[in-house]
């Protein structure tokens, strides 16, 4: 997943995308996985994508437990600040 990020950082978005989409299939209940390309999705421009993964994140809180920050991460690249934990009154 580092080197997702870093692919990210250095604008290297389509390199990023297919390391992304090709650890979610590998591992597709990993929230680390899961959270770090929701995250890459949404700051790509990839809203469908990452609201997808935001989706599938949830869903696993049925059978597992899954911190709030990772769902929060990705809501707050969408734009759904008041979702964060840090906004909460």
């Amino acid at each position: 997943m580092v080197l997702v990020l870093d692919y990210g950082q250095k604008h290297m978005g389509s390199e990023a995308l297919a390391k992304c989409d090709k650890a979610i299939e590998s591992l597709p209940e990993d929230q680390l996985v899961l959270t770090n390309c929701g995250k890459g999705y949404g700051l790509m421009g990839r809203r469908q994508q990452a609201l997808a993964v935001k989706t599938r994140v949830e869903g696993l809180s049925a059978r597992l437990y899954v911190g709030p920050f990772g769902i929060a991460l990705i809501a707050d690249t969408l734009g759904y600040n008041d979702t964060a934990p840090w906004c909460a009154a």
